[in-house]
């Protein structure tokens, strides 16, 4: 589904060319709010910058100043295919369950839980760098710098929720399920994992409230439905939730063009897919990579000019990975889908944001409604598309996707 899209994992940035390669011929931009420049940040900008800007500067070394503790190398990497989080820790019994239920070729048992990062909100992962790099992206994997800052003591922040909070390399911020306490971020990586916009050393869990053993990172044999799965794994461990990491073309749900997934929602425009907001009710004002009429290979997203409130709906069914303020842009909602793609969602007031900051979403559902917050010249949708690092024209994308009713 993503072949006419340049996937990168991992922590690098492929950097955008001057021309996006896309003609457009049936929506011309119109007039209506944009982005009025703040959102564009130069912090943001650095965070999609690529490898320079993805790790701290300096040789590893563990909170107390010390060098940070050795990581053993990559061995036996596997692209994971479900993520399970529960707020109670798994049980040996029911990880049992999990692995017959699903068939899994392996399973990891990490620590969760869904934390307050500065003022937003997203899920944290406390794991053993040595092991859990074998289940990251390629790219990410590789990069022993990341693993070593983990382990000494830092936080690695997925790109889109530091673009969010605006934070940089180094900063220090507050991280925490009840009682939020200091984190420095060492790191960008994003790990494809449904929801996890933070990664912390296990050791440091504790310090952050998660719950020890509440996630199960799997990887199911070759050819298995991950749909299926997700859904027997979520069987196996009453409450929790569990999520396909990627795509299939037969999955279940992944939508068929022409109707409705959810009551109240918008039609399912593609395989999948659909537009952030009902045709009829937006003007494009502003296209990736373009900021007044000028191609300033600046312009992170597309904007769509709507009248105040009119209803936002999630491109595609996904897990929210951030929800809540972001810099520039009044208050975020990005939410992270299988194959790790992200789309963003950005300008609402906070009393806007229709979802809780845990939710999964349907293809099609309200999430939101148009504002004006942040750096806006006038009430519209600041939309984005994300592909682990790197950012995409939203329009390429969705047309990849079979949603043609915008190009």
């Amino acid at each position: 589904m993503l072949a006419s899209v340049s996937s990168i994992a991992g922590i690098t940035v492929a950097q955008r060319s001057d021309s996006n390669g896309v003609r457009y011929l049936s929506v011309p931009v119109g007039p209506g709010g944009t982005d009025g420049g703040g959102g564009d940040s130069s912090t943001n900008n650095a965070i999609f910058n690529g490898k320079a800007s993805a790790i701290t500067s300096g040789a590893p070394t563990s909170s107390t100043g010390k060098a940070a503790p050795p990581v053993a190398p990559v061995k036996n990497r596997v692209d994971p295919d479900v993520f399970l989080i529960s707020k109670k820790p798994v049980t040996a019994p029911q990880v049992a369950a999990v692995k017959k239920a699903t068939k899994a070729d392996s399973l990891l048992q990490v620590d969760g839980a869904r934390v307050k990062l500065d003022k937003g909100t997203t899920t944290a992962v406390g794991v053993d760098p040595s092991t859990f790099r074998n289940y990251a992206p390629d790219n990410t994997a590789q990069v022993d710098a990341l693993w070593q800052r983990i382990a000494g003591g830092d936080v690695a922040v997925a790109h889109s929720v530091a673009s969010a909070l605006g934070v940089k390399l180094g900063d220090h911020t507050q991280l925490g399920k009840d009682v939020q306490r200091d984190a420095r971020v060492g790191a960008f990586a994003t790990t494809r994992l449904a929801g996890v916009g933070v990664v912390v050393d296990q050791a440091r869990s504790a310090d952050f409230g998660l719950t020890k053993g509440s996630a199960l990172v799997i990887k199911l044999p070759k050819d298995a439905d991950p749909v299926a799965a997700a859904a027997a794994a979520k069987d196996a461990v009453p409450g929790s939730d569990a999520d396909a990491l990627r795509f299939v073309s037969t999955a279940a749900g992944s939508g068929v063009a022409g109707g409705p997934t959810v009551t109240g929602g918008v039609p399912v425009l593609g395989r999948g897919w659909t537009l952030p907001l009902r045709m009829g009710t937006f003007t494009l004002s502003q296209r990736f990579g373009v900021r007044n009429g000028r191609d300033a290979n600046g312009h992170p997203g597309i904007d769509l000019a709507a009248p105040l409130e009119t209803p936002i709906y999630a491109a595609s069914a996904g897990n929210v990975l951030y929800w809540g303020p972001a810099q520039g842009f009044g208050n975020w909602i990005v939410l992270q889908h299988p194959g790790g793609v992200q789309t963003v969602y950005g300008h609402m007031k906070y009393q806007d944001l229709l979802i809780p900051p845990d939710a999964q979403v349907k293809t099609g559902q309200n999430i939101a409604r148009v504002g004006s917050e942040g750096a806006s010249t006038g009430p519209h949708l600041h939309f984005e598309v994300h592909i682990d690092d790197q950012r995409v024209d939203p329009i390429a994308f969705l047309n990849a996707q079979g949603v043609n009713e915008i190009r």
